[in-house]
């Protein structure tokens, strides 16, 4: 680390720091706390402000080559003419060698650039271009491999293909597995300092829906990164991942995606159609569309270029590169908030808000057969798990029998008109004239009285 960059470092680390300890309280638990939250607001703050400090350039460019992989339009077409720009040998591989943007991307570079044939699903033809680099090289070193190719779909995934699938696959990932094992040797023969640079995307970090293909095979691409960079350190080569977001590329032609979308909805099966429906699928297209619309402009294209150039030549090599300002904090913030919080983002931000044709059909027959089991179709689905149980209770007052008063001129109880069978738990001795010893006082109580 320079020294501008370290007394950068340590400023905002005590900035950062001075302003959380004098919110916290005293206590060596408080101020562990303190220092661990100001050491990763400083990683933030330094993955932010990076975009904005000066990038040095080795300065021993002289015998260096470099090969990039997707050099017919788009970020690998940029890099190629600005690495030739600053003196390298730069072997530019094409998947269309004959192509406009192979043309032209000769005929306005130094005859130090090579167009090289390369399909990076084909091991033959990766094979042939390792044979053409090591005997055109000569002398030279082969500094840097840079995969850049990659295919782009959007799709949901019950409807998106198999095929589709292994095609992003083959291309995203399998393609720079390809690359990188047929030129690794070149690369670490010449001793310690070669790279390789892989481009991923952020769609790598956190999966979009609708973009399920594309995000599987740029996880992959990255977790291949990093197990070849903790690998490839005993032998002093480094690795790096460059992941932007979306920028306007050929990539992303709204023409192409629309037939993509088009084939795989004819190739997926009537019931998948028939869940869906039209109307979803149509809504998919500008929902989605809408949102690459809001991607960066092409005119931005520059702060990708700028970031593999570094990871390429640069003095100080980063290990992950997220380009522009507005990407890095995204990534940080995508990574820091909780899951359910993420997909309820994502959801809302690509899902369309008409739901699927299966999920409308339901909604209404529930309407219309409120009190039915979805399930079984019978009536009723309401169950009764909790009940009073209910007792026989005895009237809270004796009634009068048929036809006679209820209060009679005789003492007993029948003589009073009462009904002594309604009465409950009185037995036959009650009913009985109690005599004197049962009237619970004797006769000398009597007397006395």
């Amino acid at each position: 680390m320079t020294s501008l960059k370290m007394a950068l470092y340590v400023g905002v680390l005590s900035a950062i720091y001075g302003l959380l300890r004098l919110t916290a309280l005293t206590g060596w638990i408080q101020e562990v706390a303190v220092v661990v939250t100001a050491l990763i607001l400083t990683s933030v703050a330094m993955d932010t402000l990076r975009h904005f400090m000066p990038r040095e350039v080795m300065t021993d460019l002289q015998g260096k080559a470099v090969f990039i992989t997707g050099c017919d339009t788009g970020f690998g077409n940029s890099v190629a003419r600005r690495l030739d720009a600053l003196g390298l040998r730069v072997f530019a591989g094409c998947l269309f060698p004959e192509g406009e943007g192979a043309r032209t991307l000769q005929h306005d570079c130094s005859r130090q650039l090579t167009v090289v044939p390369c399909d990076v699903t084909s091991q033959s033809q990766v094979d042939s271009a390792v044979l053409l680099v090591r005997a055109l090289l000569k002398e030279d070193k082969l500094h840097a491999i840079v995969n850049n190719a990659g295919v782009f779909t959007m799709s949901e995934v019950e409807w998106c293909t198999l095929e589709m699938y292994r095609r992003l696959f083959e291309v995203n990932c399998l393609g720079a597995i390809r690359v990188t094992k047929a030129f690794l040797p070149l690369v670490r023969s010449h001793g310690q300092g070669g790279r390789v640079v892989i481009v991923a995307s952020l769609a790598g970090r956190y999966t979009i829906p609708g973009l399920s293909a594309y995000s599987v095979s740029k996880h992959a691409t990255i977790s291949f990164a990093d197990a070849l960079r903790r690998e490839m350190a005993k032998f002093g080569v480094t690795v790096h991942t460059v992941e932007p977001g979306t920028y306007r590329t050929p990539i992303l032609s709204e023409e192409v995606l629309e037939g993509t979308v088009k084939k795989d909805w004819e190739a997926a099966g009537e019931e998948v159609r028939s869940t869906y429906g039209e109307q979803y699928r149509d809504e998919f297209k500008v929902k989605f569309l809408s949102e690459l619309k809001n991607a960066r402009p092409a005119s931005k294209i520059y702060e990708v270029v700028d970031d593999i150039l570094d990871a390429v030549v640069g003095t100080e090599p980063r290990c992950r590169y997220v380009p522009s300002v507005a990407g890095t904090l995204r990534s940080t913030i995508m990574q820091a908030l909780p899951t359910t919080v993420v997909d309820s983002m994502l959801q809302k931000r690509t899902c369309p808000p008409t739901p699927p044709a299966a999920v409308i059909k339901q909604r209404e027959w529930r309407l219309k057969n409120p009190y039915t089991d979805p399930k079984t179709k019978q009536k009723p689905f309401l169950k009764r798990y909790l009940s009073v149980p209910m007792f026989e209770k005895a009237p809270l007052t004796p009634t009068a029998a048929p036809g006679k008063p209820f209060f009679g001129n005789t003492g007993d109880a029948s003589g009073a008109g009462i009904d002594v069978a309604a009465v409950p738990n009185v037995s036959s001795a009650a009913t009985q004239p109690l005599k004197e010893e049962d009237e619970g006082t004797s006769a000398t109580d009597k007397k006395t009285e």
